[in-house]
């Protein structure tokens, strides 16, 4: 009777333990802007107020650049930027940006695509009261 019981509890702690690693992430808000962020600064609104982003330089392969990041109405927990392709492995681009003052920056070096591609995503993501919104940018370097 003990062995049963035993086992009773282990199946329920079990069951238990699966619900509680099964809790649902946190909340993410994405959004997609046209601005062409090679170019200019890009200023997206959100649900909690606004932010504008820009590069200190145009983006080329294997040449640093900034990305800065200036928060109107909110300051957030963290921000992080990064660089895709579609369908294509670029290596780990991603780059967590440091606080500075009112600004957001992080140097961030692009890779050269091996077919010569130029076509980028940048994911724009940052965290402000336990939730996370993410803005896609798209740009072609030149």
């Amino acid at each position: 009777m003990k062995a049963l019981l035993l086992i009773l509890f282990i199946f329920a702690a079990a069951y238990m333990l699966g619900d509680w690693l099964k809790q649902k992430p946190a909340e993410t808000d994405i959004s997609y802007s046209d601005c062409d962020i090679s170019h200019q600064v890009c200023r997206q609104n959100t649900l909690d107020g606004h932010y504008e982003i820009h590069f200190s330089a145009q983006p080329s392969p294997l040449v640093p650049f900034d990305v800065v990041v200036t928060f109107g109405d909110v300051q957030p927990d963290v921000v992080n930027v990064s660089f895709e392709m579609e369908n294509m492995d670029m290596g780990f681009n991603h780059y967590t940006l440091k606080e500075d003052g009112q600004q957001w920056k992080a140097s961030a070096i692009l890779p050269v695509c091996s077919l010569g591609r130029n076509d980028w995503k940048v994911k724009l993501g940052y965290s402000l009261d336990g939730k996370h919104h993410v803005t896609e940018f798209k740009f072609q370097q030149e």
